[in-house]
């Protein structure tokens, strides 16, 4: 991974230098990850043309050393922006994490730096990250194949009367005794009428035969998270379950065929959401198609009709269409897929039809 940081920072430095940036502070906890492997829950990066530090306090200063390599670890915890005085200029201009940085700090690093000029460089901080590297998707590829197994395992544990708090549980419990060190989001398990709600996390409610369950979950492996949802039935399933959940299942897959390097967001979109119109449910979709996923959960760019951006070859991303009938139920079927030039490679292995349990 040293490797690889260091093309990533020798990345970073070129992208200063075509900006006119003569220093970064990287405050995100995915960025500082991304660009030094520090893992504590207080560290901060400035990169300047010729030296990296990582920023913390006296808690983290050891960890920082062992996780960190190469860089300089400094305890800034009494005066955080005093402290870089002695590294930066004062008519410095600097790149600031714009979309991690508070108003409150911003106005910390004026008061210290008042004459220093700065730019918006969470963009390209995000952008730095779209496409894995072969470590990265090595990580990815894992994650995946674990969340596969715990919907293999969840299955057997299904029934009437289970309830969803115990489904995520035993979920949870599963990819953390397979590796994953935290959920990857607050699960959702959603069954009946309550599968509507998209982000319906799972209550007490038990399962009843005839119920919809729509199951969202993932873990987070060596920092990279993974995604997955499946819609299983329990004891039967009526002619409209199976009508919506074939036509979700006709969607995802013209989504998953729809992806390839040059294609845009919104060209990715319409394949999927144009089949769910068509039957009568597009009002039914209400939310993109899907989206990247890395370091966080939700990362850049989208599936969606407002995107414009172009995928790339190397990009991860979810294809995740949905229908939710208020009062009723929903089915969403979620793979994750690696976009090439010419197509993708699903990592998800689970089966995809309509299961009974």
């Amino acid at each position: 991974m040293e490797e690889c940081r260091a093309r990533r920072l020798a990345a970073l430095r070129a992208a200063m230098g075509r900006e006119g940036v003569d220093a970064v502070l990287a405050e995100s906890a995915a960025n500082v990850y991304y660009m030094s492997g520090f893992t504590g829950t207080s560290g901060a990066l400035l990169i300047t043309a010729g030296e990296q530090y990582l920023l913390t306090d006296s808690r983290y200063l050891e960890q920082a050393e062992i996780e960190a390599v190469g860089f300089a670890a400094r305890d800034t915890q009494k005066n955080f922006f005093g402290r870089m005085a002695g590294i930066v200029p004062p008519d410095a201009v600097w790149g600031l994490e714009d979309e991690a940085m508070t108003i409150s700090r911003h106005a910390a690093w004026r008061e210290a730096f008042p004459q220093a000029r700065e730019r918006r460089f969470s963009a390209f901080l995000t952008a730095a990250r779209q496409v894995k590297d072969t470590k990265e998707l090595e990580i990815m590829r894992r994650g995946v194949a674990v969340t596969d197994e715990a919907f293999r395992y969840i299955l057997g544990e299904m029934g009437a009367g289970v309830t969803e708090n115990y489904i995520a549980r035993r979920i949870e419990y599963f990819l953390r005794d397979h590796g994953a060190s935290m959920p990857a989001f607050t699960f959702i398990v959603a069954s009946g009428a309550r599968g509507a709600m998209p982000h319906g996390t799972a209550t007490d409610k038990p399962l009843s035969v005839g119920d919809l369950v729509v199951m969202d979950f993932g873990g987070v492996f060596s920092g990279y998270h993974s995604d997955f949802t499946r819609t299983v039935c329990v004891g039967r399933a009526d002619a409209w379950q199976r009508e919506i959940h074939a036509v979700t299942l006709e969607a995802q897959l013209a989504g998953v065929a729809a992806l390839r390097a040059g294609r845009s967001g919104r060209e990715v979109d319409a394949a999927a959401r144009d089949v769910i119109r068509a039957a009568g449910y597009g009002e039914y979709f209400t939310h993109s198609l899907g989206h990247s996923l890395g370091l966080e959960i939700h990362e850049k760019p989208v599936l969606s009709e407002k995107e414009d951006a172009r995928l790339e070859a190397g990009m991860l991303i979810t294809v995740e269409p949905g229908i939710y009938l208020p009062g009723r139920g929903g089915v969403r079927i979620e793979d994750v897929a690696l976009v090439t030039e010419s197509g993708a490679e699903v990592l998800t292995q689970s089966p995809r039809e309509l299961i009974i349990v």
